[in-house]
């Protein structure tokens, strides 16, 4: 294992052992080495799906944390947007291949999304991964604005 991943022996035997402070990227040589995503190396054991929802990075201050939310095979670019729908806004998005992926992340209000699988609501703070093979419909059909984060791997 150390020789496929380039980190030493005695750093496999810490980190198996409990005691190494591992960096992200040790984590991420780890995984290719086992031939695993780096999100599949650190989602919760048992956690299915695109929905890790991992902490993987806490700092030395309280309160500092890196949260993996979800991740999803990228083809060929990938594209981080972030948003802000009105109250009543809608936007239509058409894929502009056969099939992209899609990550949204809702920062503020509620954020409803349609498409040919049906309706779904995403609330402040929660995630959706999900593939667009057509027409999806993000609307704000509240009151106040909704801010998301939306990454869209073509």
């Amino acid at each position: 294992m150390a020789e496929r991943s380039g980190l030493s022996r005695r750093m496999i035997s810490a980190i198996e052992g409990g005691s190494a402070n591992i960096s992200l990227s040790s984590i991420d040589r780890l995984a290719a080495a086992l031939s695993v995503t780096f999100a599949q190396m650190v989602r919760p054991q048992g956690a299915g799906g695109h929905h890790p929802a991992s902490v993987v990075w806490q700092g030395s201050v309280a309160g500092s944390k890196g949260v993996l939310l979800g991740s999803v095979p990228a083809l060929t670019e990938t594209e981080l947007w972030e948003w802000t729908l009105a109250p009543g806004e809608v936007f239509e998005a058409r894929a502009t291949t056969n099939t992209e992926r899609e990550m949204i992340y809702v920062l503020e209000g509620v954020l409803n999304i349609e498409d040919a699988k049906g309706s779904r609501r995403i609330e402040t703070g929660n995630f959706l991964a999900f593939e667009n093979s057509g027409v999806v419909v993000f609307a704000n059909n509240t009151e106040t604005a909704v801010r998301y984060i939306r990454v869209l791997a073509i």
